[in-house]
């Protein structure tokens, strides 16, 4: 009875943190949007995916990452805000999405370096989907990115799942009072509208700041 008591009054103050500072993120629940549907037009297809943007960015824009832990290479569970105690860039993705990780891995790095003026004062922190089943290749994964970036954390999929990390890559651009004022789902075929969209979400961060 203490536990369950314990455990109430924990997600209590958990939801009263969120309500006090401005909300915190809102998990999307992504099978609603498919209840009772058995085949799409080429149209609606287009509709319900851009229904679906939009409420995931209601869902997250303007709103707190709420208090997670994420595990670093020997199994430590850290708080993730506690590692955004400034701008934060933080990366998404998962080892087994070809495009996300090729980006993550190859690309995103050579953006960022060519930006590194403007992300200087900008924390990058890269989360890994954690994956039981497939611990070698998320290890091997992990170690890969150690290579191009300092900080490179797990995150379980129910964790990831509660802030809306669900697409590998996803970028949260999250200014120094840990609201993520941009983000960016997918991976953008011309390479023109991938640094567009990185140059998008460090100014928001970098004008919060000023």
């Amino acid at each position: 009875m203490k536990r369950t008591l314990s455990i109430l009054v924990f997600f209590a103050l958990l939801s009263l943190s969120c309500n006090r500072s401005n909300d915190c993120i809102i998990p999307m629940d992504y099978a609603k949007y498919y209840e009772g549907v058995t085949q799409l037009t080429e149209n609606e297809s287009r509709a319900l995916s851009q229904k679906i943007m939009g409420d995931l960015q209601r869902n997250t824009l303007g709103k707190r990452i709420p208090d997670i832990k994420v595990k670093d290479w020997n199994g430590k569970r850290i708080r993730l805000n506690n590692l955004m105690n400034e701008g934060t860039f933080l990366v998404f993705s998962a080892f087994d999405c070809s495009y996300g990780s090729d980006e993550v891995m190859n690309e995103l790095p050579k953006m960022l370096r060519n930006l590194e003026d403007e992300m200087e004062d900008i924390r990058i922190i890269c989360l890994v989907e954690n994956n039981p089943d497939n611990r070698g290749k998320v290890d091997e994964y992990v170690w890969r990115l150690m290579t191009e970036y300092s900080n490179v954390f797990l995150i379980d999929p129910d964790d990831a799942a509660r802030i809306n990390l669900t697409a590998s890559p996803t970028k949260f651009f999250v200014n120094n009072e840990g609201i993520v004022v941009h983000l960016s789902v997918g991976y953008f075929v011309e390479e023109q509208y991938r640094e567009q969209d990185l140059r998008t979400g460090i100014d928001k961060i970098i004008q919060k700041r000023l």
